[in-house]
């Protein structure tokens, strides 16, 4: 992530614009820094004064406890840390030139990732703000969930209630969504690790998870057996996250989150409703090449063709492609093909 350096020190400067990176899915910790979208977002691409060349971390790191990132860090670390783990992860970093000659990233995201982008890109333009983003590149970006996984059900009729309930009885309260002690992780972990040994029951578990997923390929059990799951640390899911998805796959459309009544959006948006963020896609400015895997469960080519539409609806530069891949297989144990094509499409001049 990290741009090369000269035998001065200084930065290497290269003609293409530095890519950043946004992804929902398996990292390993420090490879990443965690953001959450709407209250880091806006914070994602600070100014150049405040760059100052370097990596420019905007949260904190996936599965690094709390206790070592106050080890590792020194206590007048000047980034903000969130009160509770997304599964948004975002870097982003700047290539210092001259002062007169503004910095242009190109940023990659995936799932989640992709969708925090939009967001951001999206709610810039619509304050007349800049974004930075010379161009975006959506790996099987999440917003529309018309067509959502079969695990995601139950949650559409449990968690809406819930959420009423806790924020009645703790507003503003939040919660981290992952399994909670030491010992249950170890032993989810040793389940799936143990599974391994026993090819008749994973192929089972494989093809249950692929059910519940709507015949999503990836290898999730290999997923979960990366370092960053382990006893002493995992990542997360915020409970409010949770919600939004929900109400993404409820509503139909890529909206922020809805506070749940016109008073609350009027409050916090200037409006009754949700701002529907697709709706903005034509202030976002620079060109976006979206991705959709065909054998996707989780964000099925369906959805992302809707961010497309929305796209070419908006007339804004925009491309489409399809991988034969599952919804993991963009970021985990990545095939050549795509990374020749995302490679080819950051060195584009426009």
């Amino acid at each position: 992530r990290r741009q090369g350096r000269g035998a001065a020190g200084d930065p290497a400067r290269t003609s293409a614009p530095p890519p950043s990176s946004a992804e929902a899915g398996p990292a390993p910790p420090g490879d990443s820094h965690e953001c959450l979208p709407h209250e880091s977002l806006r914070r994602l691409m600070p100014d150049r004064e405040s760059c100052g060349g370097i990596e420019t971390p905007v949260g904190d790191r996936r599965g690094v406890t709390w206790q070592q990132i106050e080890e590792e860090e020194p206590a007048d670390s000047s980034h903000q840390r969130q009160p509770s783990p997304d599964i948004t992860t975002a870097d982003a970093q700047d290539q210092h030139e001259d002062d007169e000659e503004p910095y242009r990233l190109r940023a990659v995201g995936h799932s989640l990732g992709g969708a925090s982008l939009l967001v951001y890109a999206a709610m810039c333009g619509r304050a007349g703000r800049p974004h930075h983003i010379h161009r975006l590149i959506l790996l099987t970006p999440a917003g529309f969930l018309k067509k959502a996984p079969l695990v995601l059900w139950p949650f559409t009729r449990v968690v809406p209630p819930l959420a009423r309930l806790v924020e009645w009885k703790w507003p503003g309260a939040g919660a981290a969504a992952y399994v909670p002690s030491s010992l249950l992780r170890w032993l989810t972990f040793k389940v799936f690790v143990d599974l391994q040994q026993i090819p008749a029951l994973n192929e089972l578990t494989r093809a249950g998870l692929r059910v519940l997923m709507n015949g999503d390929t990836s290898q999730w059990d290999r997923a979960l057996q990366m370092p960053h799951y382990n006893s002493r640390a995992m990542p997360a899911i915020s409970f409010h996250t949770g919600v939004h998805l929900i109400q993404w796959a409820k509503k139909g459309r890529f909206t922020l989150f809805d506070y749940g009544s016109p008073a609350a959006n009027m409050q916090h948006y200037g409006q009754e409703e949700a701002p529907d963020v697709a709706a903005d896609y034509g202030v976002i400015g620079c060109p976006v090449d979206i991705c959709a895997g065909r054998a996707d469960g989780v964000i099925a080519k369906e959805n992302v063709l809707l961010h497309y539409e929305a796209f070419r609806a908006a007339k804004a530069r925009v491309t489409y492609k399809e991988f034969d891949f599952g919804h993991l297989d963009f970021t985990f144990a990545v095939k050549d093909e795509l990374r020749h094509y995302v490679l080819a499409r950051l060195l584009m001049r426009s």
